[in-house]
């Protein structure tokens, strides 16, 4: 762990006990699942985030500093506003366990509701839900804005992923204030979940429901049933299936020349058009991914220190040198020369 980076950055608290070590590494986890789970590999955002082993993180301050790392990871690789949220939508049932206790029992959603408002008060103040008239707010103790704003679009996404598991219906929701800033790309996908379209830029959460939802009573998940309504730890949702697949053709289809997007939607089986709509729908562009597949591709080629970084840009289908230098300071903010350097033994 990087010393100056405990002490400087701004998202990091010295402040936490040790008995909150176990908690934040299930934090970290639960955000690398949900990252999975909507397409990103977290293997190579602990690699590019420079996250170790879970198990090797002994400190809280030290996992806190990984989360932090990680979390602007994410978003350097998905910048869209609304990314947290989806994480958190994504994270399944077994790595949150306040809000899971959201499918505890059958009871009034605004009883459960309250629960987990006095669970937040007790177990972790520096986010704090507060129960309305037929609204739920999710407010941050003072904190950097950035760190504020992916708290609590992270928690929304958890919260409301888990509504919706336990009603057992669509959630019918009135009105939706976020923090996250306006200009997302996938608003419209968030209202068509959600009944209702989300206003932007706030200072706090606010979830109002529904007369109807408000009135619902929750259905209990015993641990089997809640695997099956939002999936295993471990297994990839939908659109991480199709990227999945994406990314296998792309590996088997490795020459110097990138595969065209036509080329790859015949092997998989689809029209252009679908594959545009499944890329689309996963929140990723052609050109993304096939950025992603020459990124992992030059770091594997860099690191065998004997391989001329020539023939590297040559194998990546660039027929310069320079330009494989200037695609690879994009990717990584490194000069090919310097990456390997900083990064081979």
């Amino acid at each position: 762990m990087d010393a100056t980076l405990r002490d400087t950055d701004p998202l990091v608290d010295d402040g936490l006990p040790q008995s909150a070590c176990s908690a934040l590494r299930l934090d970290l986890r639960a955000i690398l699942v949900g990252s999975h789970r909507i397409g990103l590999s977290s293997r190579l955002l602990c690699q590019d985030a420079g996250v170790p082993p879970l198990h090797t993180l002994q400190r809280p301050q030290d996992v806190q500093a990984a989360i932090a790392r990680l979390w602007r990871e994410i978003l350097s690789e998905r910048p869209d506003p609304l990314t947290p949220l989806w994480i958190g939508a994504a994270v399944p049932f077994g790595f949150h366990p306040l809000l899971d206790h959201l499918g505890a029992a059958d009871e009034p959603l605004p009883q459960a509701l309250a629960r987990i408002c006095d669970d937040y008060r007790r177990v972790c103040p520096e986010l704090q839900l507060q129960l309305g008239e037929r609204e739920l707010r999710l407010e941050s103790t003072p904190g950097p804005p950035e760190q504020r704003k992916i708290s609590l679009s992270y928690t929304t996404g958890v919260i409301l992923s888990r509504l919706q598991a336990v009603l057992g219906a669509p959630l019918a929701l009135e009105r939706l204030e976020l923090v996250a800033a306006e200009g997302s790309e996938h608003a419209q996908r968030l209202a068509a979940w959600l009944g209702t379209s989300a206003s932007f830029g706030y200072a706090h959460t606010r979830i109002v429901f529904r007369r109807a939802s408000w009135e619902q009573r929750l259905h209990a998940l015993g641990p089997a049933l809640a695997q099956l309504r939002c999936g295993s730890a471990d297994e990839p949702q939908p659109e991480a299936d199709t990227l999945t697949k994406i990314r296998e053709t792309l590996d088997a289809e490795r020459t110097t020349i990138p595969p065209t997007l036509e080329h790859v939607a015949q092997k998989l089986g689809m029209t252009e058009r679908t594959f545009q709509r499944r890329l689309h729908e996963c929140g990723v562009t052609y050109r993304q991914l096939l950025a992603e597949q020459q990124r992992e591709r030059a770091t594997r080629l860099l690191a065998q220190r004997k391989l001329p970084i020539s023939q590297v840009a040559f194998a990546l289908g660039y027929s310069e040198q320079a330009a494989f230098a200037r695609a690879f300071r994009r990717w990584t903010g490194q000069t090919p020369r310097t990456y390997r350097r900083n990064s081979v033994a």
